[in-house]
């Protein structure tokens, strides 16, 4: 399975090669109650995730939290473009207020990190 969080709009790629993989959307992915009706209850089963934006780490915190509490079997891939970048309050302003981390991603990410 696959997902995408590479914009703020649904992006359906094709892959390089047929792989049998169903992609997962970005949505279902950020509502963790859907995952156990909408994820394969098996073992084997690997989870890739590119982006590094605000919904991919939370889509990556739904995914381990969801293979951590029912689904040991689950494997998750993250893949990003860049390093994780983060919000930095400055004097008056915030440096990459638009596209950096911040709040409960940024408090996500370093948990998620540490598990990397």
């Amino acid at each position: 399975m696959l997902v995408l969080c590479t914009g703020s709009k649904p992006t359906v790629m094709p892959l390089p090669v047929d792989v049998g993989s169903r992609h997962l959307d970005l949505d279902e992915a950020l509502a963790p109650s859907h995952l156990k009706s909408i994820l394969p209850l098996h073992h084997g089963i690997v989870i890739g995730v590119i982006g590094a934006s605000h919904s991919a780490v939370l889509a990556l915190r739904n995914l381990y939290n969801f293979a951590a509490s029912s689904q040991p079997g689950v494997r998750i891939k993250w893949f990003t473009r860049h390093p994780l970048r983060y919000a930095e309050e400055k004097d008056g302003w915030i440096l990459r207020d638009n596209t950096g981390l911040k709040g409960e991603a940024a408090d996500v990410s370093i948990s998620l990190l540490a598990c990397r």
